[in-house]
Parts: structure tokens; C-alpha cells; sequence
């Protein structure tokens, strides 16, 4: 009998407000496999201390290439919009969520989720592709 496993998750890149008070490190994470991706968006700062904040971006728009990610979601419902361009030479991360809309659709999500809020577009953001993992062999 063989299990069938889920696919680890992958951070594809990570971008980092320095100037911020809290030091934000946003991720974009697919929790999916290649011909099926699931995207999510990460949090850790020093406001959240050791936890992670996730939430999850089921109709997000994802482009990737070597040195570039960039993602587009935004909720039918008005309580999320996430833009980012995962770049090295214009980076930007701009990210609005409501929890009070969102937990509407995601039960279990947390009202941490609104430390993601970026208070409009942050052009100071300093973001990196991560390369993909190792194959198993």
C-alpha cells in the first residue's frame, strides 16, 4: 500500500522590508506540485516573534523565471489584495487583508494575517528568487 504525500512546501522568493519597524520578511510559498501550484503568502517579523503568519491565495497570478517572481491575487470579496514583483532591480510588495472579510472564507485563518498590510505599495523592499530544491534521488 503506498500513501500518497503531499509536495513540501517551496518558498519561491522572499522579500524583506528593512526600513520597517518590525523588519518584515514576506514569502511567497506554492504548497501545490508543478502542474498543480498552490499559492500562499508568508510572514515572519519581530512583532510575531518565532510564528508565521500564512494566508492562503487561491486565485493568484504567479510568473516566474529565473531571476523573477511576480504575483497578482486579490479576493472577490474586497478583503485581499496582494501584488508583488520579486525582483533584484524593482522590487515592490504591496499587501492588503481584511481578516474580518477573509475569515469569512477561510476558517481557520489567523487575525495575525493584518500584520501582512503593507499600508500601500513599499518600493524599499529588498527581494530575492530562491532557487528550487534539490530532486529527491
Amino acid at each position: 500500500m503506498s500513501a500518497l504525500q503531499a509536495p513540501a512546501p517551496v518558498t519561491v522568493a522572499e522579500c524583506t522590508i528593512p526600513r520597517g519597524p518590525d523588519a518584515s520578511v514576506y514569502g511567497i510559498v506554492d504548497r501545490g506540485s508543478r502542474s498543480q501550484p498552490r499559492w500562499w503568502l508568508s510572514l515572519r517579523s519581530r512583532a510575531l516573534g518565532d510564528r508565521v503568519v500564512e494566508l492562503p491565495l487561491p486565485d493568484a497570478e504567479v510568473d516566474q523565471s529565473r531571476d523573477r517572481v511576480t504575483l497578482s491575487s486579490a479576493s472577490r470579496n474586497g478583503g485581499l489584495a496582494v501584488e508583488i514583483e520579486a525582483t533584484a532591480d524593482k522590487p515592490m510588495v504591496d499587501v492588503f487583508v481584511n481578516f474580518e472579510l477573509e475569515v469569512n472564507v477561510w476558517r481557520d485563518l489567523s487575525p495575525d494575517v493584518e500584520h501582512m498590510n503593507t499600508d500601500g505599495p513599499r518600493r524599499d523592499a529588498v527581494c530575492r528568487v530562491l532557487p528550487p530544491p534539490a530532486p529527491w534521488h
